[in-house]
């Protein structure tokens, strides 16, 4: 190439300048992504490696962790509090955010079983199903979020204290001795059980209680003998007859047999008692709610002898078996027996209990009111070979009467009634008038209140049904097993008086509704029942 002028100098100089510029800048940006791609491999390896040192650290840590041992919880002890063992414990060293769990087993079980876990303070009040007579051992383990200790030193408690009266206090006074220990220690030098102080003789059931007969349905009474692992929550209903299982044809459950027996009715009179009562005589009389080893090789309809399971059926109540001579009365022989009697011939245990109970009546004779002395068991607990009572309820002197001891008998009665009480409630259904001035209320009473009713299985409606120019209440009443009552509650200058009108065993109580009014118009209203037999089918009674 030619270079004519000066010009063409400058301009071939400036390209040369800018492509070599252009050169140094694509030869710059290579070299540094170059570089930085290195350095971002370094730098992930390098993260990489902090990552996996981290890891394996943590690793270690938590093996480290894992390897270290809890120790036990130490001083493990127990003590009686409200009818129940408690417990208390020391937290053991490095004790940081542990939690407990509680152990337990009776003298006649082999394993322990866990009762409790997640319990954050060092003492726990044992409030699990558990016999007063019996020992009980315990053992506590601590637990964090690694791992648990190994079992603590156990500890045995029983609810009833042992007392030794071998060496009686010498400040006890003379007259003390004479008519109190002599008695009481005749029996007992070796030791005995020393009952709750909390415990009167003269009252061992309430009136109201005893024949409260709505206190639990069948399905409560189902759930309360499962939830005490009763034999007789799944018993073959065959075993209950007092005969062969082949000629027994009785198909009803334990539950339902004491329930019936509770809310029994007789010439349209409650004569059942509380089915809590008749739970609680099948424990004090054979056991046959906690007691879980039974030996039970004796078959139905035989002579079988105590302590086997079927003898505890044939004689749930203990009735009709006499102590004096051990005579029994073989008609009664089976739980259904026992329990509903044999009709046309003898009542069972729990009407024998309310007709006593009526009459206020207790043993030898004695009436609510008398005083009257009763012997006792002393093999066991530390009380003298007799003692005086005077019963201020008529429940108590029925018991009495069937038992004519304090103890041990009617003792364990009151205690296991105590310990299970809030399985069977008293209820009460009252009926309130709120006068009207029409314009709001002036007063209000409560006329009538009844003991033996439950409200849940009343249906109620208002009417004047005897044309006295008075409101009276109408009920219709579920006893249960599709027996339906119609209940009026007639309006009288004082409060209410109640009558049954009609009873029926093959009613249906859920499928009906209850109106009253004047059908036929003769000034008095009339009961009217709507029945629904199925989806499209209903009549008017």
């Amino acid at each position: 190439m030619v270079i004519k002028s000066k010009n063409q100098k400058v301009l071939l100089f400036s390209g040369l300048a800018v492509f070599l510029l252009v050169i140094g800048i694509f030869i710059y940006q290579s070299y540094y992504k170059k570089n930085t791609e290195l350095g971002d491999g370094n730098k992930e390896e390098l993260n990489e490696q902090q990552e996996e040192t981290a890891k394996n650290e943590e690793n270690e840590d938590k093996e480290v962790a894992d390897n270290i041992k809890i120790p036990e919880p130490d001083n493990l002890k127990c003590s009686i509090e409200d009818f129940a063992i408690k417990l208390s414990w020391s937290t053991p060293a490095s004790g940081d955010n542990l939690t407990y769990k509680i152990y337990k087993k009776s003298e006649n079980e082999e394993e322990f079983k866990k009762i409790a876990e997640n319990i954050e303070n060092t003492e726990y009040h044992d409030k699990t199903e558990t016999d007063p007579y019996l020992n009980y051992s315990y053992y506590v383990t601590a637990k964090n979020s690694n791992s648990e200790s190994d079992p603590s030193e156990a500890v045995t408690c029983k609810i009833h204290t042992e007392v030794n009266y071998k060496n009686p206090s010498l400040k006890i006074s003379f007259l003390q001795r004479i008519f109190s220990i002599k008695k009481a220690l005749a029996a007992n030098t070796a030791g005995c059980v020393q009952p709750s102080p909390s415990f009167n003789p003269n009252k061992l059931v309430s009136d109201v209680d005893f024949i409260n007969t709505s206190s639990m349905s069948v399905s409560g009474i189902q759930k309360f003998l499962e939830t005490n692992n009763s034999v007789l929550a799944d018993i073959n209903p065959k075993r209950l007859c007092g005969t062969k299982t082949t000629a027994c044809t009785n198909t009803k459950t334990a539950a339902q047999l004491i329930y019936e027996a509770a809310v029994l009715r007789a010439s349209g009179q409650s004569v059942g008692i509380n089915a809590g009562a008749i739970l609680v005589t099948l424990q004090k009389e054979q056991s046959l709610i906690t007691k879980t080893s039974w030996l039970d090789n004796c078959s139905a309809g035989s002579s079988c002898p105590y302590p086997t399971l079927q003898y505890a059926l044939d004689w749930a109540m203990g009735y009709s078996v006499y102590e004096e001579d051990g005579t029994r009365i073989e008609e009664l022989k089976g739980f259904k027996q026992q329990l509903l009697g044999v009709p046309g011939s003898w009542w069972g245990a729990p009407r024998s209990l309310r007709n006593n109970y009526n009459l206020g009546r207790g043993p030898n004779g004695y009436y609510l009111g008398d005083s009257f002395v009763l012997s006792n068991t002393t093999g066991y607990y530390c009380v003298p070979s007799s003692q005086r009572v005077k019963p201020t309820t008529k429940a108590t002197m029925s018991l009495y009467r069937y038992t004519p001891h304090v103890f041990n008998g009617n003792y364990n009665f009151w205690y296991y009634w105590n310990k299970w009480k809030s399985w069977f409630p008293y209820q009460a259904t009252s009926i309130w008038n709120f006068i009207s001035s029409g314009s709001g209320i002036t007063s209000k009473s409560k006329p009538y209140t009844t003991t033996t009713w439950n409200y849940s299985k009343s249906k109620f409606a208002s009417g004047d049904v005897n044309g006295d120019g008075r409101e009276d209440l109408v009920a219709l009443y579920n006893y249960g097993t599709a027996k339906t009552g119609i209940w009026v509650f007639i309006k009288t200058d004082t409060g209410y008086t109640a009558q049954k009108w009609w009873e029926s065993n093959a009613w249906n109580w859920s499928s009906t509704n209850l109106q009253v009014g004047d059908t036929n118009n003769d000034g008095k209203d009339d009961i009217v029942l709507s029945y629904k037999y199925s989806l499209k089918k209903m009549s008017i009674w």
